[in-house]
């Protein structure tokens, strides 16, 4: 999990993904010094060892965890 959030937000960063949340939940926050001298790759880090444990795995479900399987179970009982 913390591979694929890592290879995830690093993606962003790089191609500038603005609604990402290492945008939103961290970056938008930080002063211009952090984000001009800070590589990449240690932003990310910086922003994962920030998370809590439920922040984590809410971030997790909502990139990785289809919303939808492509069908539905209906209950047919009248």
């Amino acid at each position: 999990m913390f591979k694929l959030l890592y290879e995830e937000y690093h993606s962003d960063l790089l191609n500038s993904n603005k609604s990402s949340s290492i945008y939103t939940d961290f970056l938008d926050n930080m002063n211009d010094t952090y984000k001009k001298n800070t590589p990449l790759g240690r932003q990310v880090i910086d922003f994962m060892a920030g998370m809590t444990d439920d922040f984590f795995n809410n971030q997790f479900q909502s990139i990785f965890v289809p919303k939808k399987y492509g069908y539905k179970i209906e209950n047919n009982k009248k």
